[in-house]
């Protein structure tokens, strides 16, 4: 198993933001390039999702080289890539961050992080962007904004929570992002991730600069419970989170473990990753835990119950001369039953994995020598 390069990291999207020039659009005269119709390659692919028989890729713009950003729409099999503009008023470039799908209402978000904005889709068809919602934050971080990343919806109700890490808050809004229900400031930390609990009953959140894992009760919304994962001169590096039959599963950086935690007396499991697995992202599909390895281009599989490994699957691959699979980041279950979709941030696609066999069984787009 092979160590990544330490400068690839994409974590530092979540942290610090994404290294970019704004090369683009100087003025509101000048008219931006339009969005590429090269297919070869994904461009700084993180956002994945699927509804009825369209897979959505969210990319981001960081170079500035055309107007804000766009979504790459393929077929539930990977094929017929056709590219959707995202432009935003005024903007030459877009950083997107999370995305998350609500099928039950017909919605598809996406957090915006250099405008500090929710992007609402209404999904009848092809994803049409119907609102923009501003994310404001009541702290402001020295950077300024608020600095959306993680998001999540809540199944039965629709509503919608926010990560923002540069005002320290997890912003909870209405179905449809139209309006703010609720507020926790968590204090002078990053909040990166949030999942809700399968029942809806309260909110987990994870964040940088801390070593507490937090759960935010929805009912009335507040702070309910700070846990402490580890006892550190340094910081947890907790990434991301889901939430399994009432626990809740954190993929950590420091130490380099899954972390489980009850709600009601704290951390009581961790999961050992191995020596230089910086955790981007993690899934669950029949009692296995699926965790995205970004600077080791490898997913790793552990057993949900009792955190063994069992397996590592390495994503970066050399076929027909082209390297795919670099940077595995953001990990969803797919539009197949046992299949999964992982984007690969560096090299620009997407991987299918079997999870009946855990192998790799397609990249796409398949690129083509020039």
């Amino acid at each position: 198993m092979k160590r990544g390069n330490v400068g690839r990291k994409v974590v530092g999207a979540l942290v610090v933001g994404l290294i970019f020039t704004a090369s683009g659009c100087v003025d509101e005269v000048t008219l931006c390039r339009e969005i590429p119709v090269d297919t070869r390659i994904l461009e700084y692919p993180l956002g994945i999702t699927w509804y009825e028989d369209l897979i959505v890729v969210s990319n981001s713009n960081v170079r500035g080289e055309y107007c804000s950003g766009y979504l790459s729409l393929f077929s539930s099999d990977g094929e017929g890539r056709r590219n959707l503009p995202v432009t935003l008023e005024g903007e030459e470039f877009s950083i997107f961050g999370e995305m998350q799908i609500d099928r039950e209402r017909g919605y598809l978000y996406m957090t915006e992080r250099k405008m500090d904005s929710l992007l609402v889709f209404r999904i009848d068809g092809e994803p049409e962007l119907i609102r923009s919602v501003p994310v404001e934050g009541e702290n402001q971080d020295p950077r300024g904004g608020s600095d959306p990343f993680g998001l999540d919806v809540e199944a039965a109700g629709g509503s919608v929570a926010v990560a923002c890490g540069g005002s320290g808050e997890v912003v909870i809004f209405s179905p449809g992002g139209e309006q703010v229900i609720g507020r926790v400031d968590l204090g002078e930390v990053r909040p990166l991730r949030v999942r809700f609990s399968p029942g809806g009953e309260d909110l987990w959140a994870v964040a940088d600069r801390t070593n507490s894992i937090y759960r935010i009760s929805l009912d009335p919304v507040e702070l309910a419970d700070e846990f402490e994962a580890i006892e550190t001169t340094t910081y947890l590096k907790a990434r991301a989170v889901l939430v399994h039959g009432g626990d809740a599963y954190i993929a950590s950086g420091y130490p380099q473990a899954v972390l489980v935690f009850d709600p009601g007396g704290g951390m009581k499991n961790a999961y050992p990753l191995g020596e230089d697995v910086d955790p981007f992202d993690l899934t669950w599909w029949d009692s296995r835990l699926y965790v995205t390895s970004v600077d080791r281009d490898e997913i790793w599989v552990q057993d949900a119950e009792a955190g063994a490994l069992l397996r590592v699957i390495e994503t970066s691959r050399v076929v027909d001369g082209i390297e795919y699979g670099r940077g595995p980041s953001h990990i969803t279950l797919g539009p197949q039953p046992g299949e999964a979709l992982v984007t690969n941030y560096e090299s620009g696609d997407v991987v299918v994995i079997d999870l009946e066999r855990d192998k790799i069984v397609k990249y796409f787009p398949r690129k083509e020598e020039e």
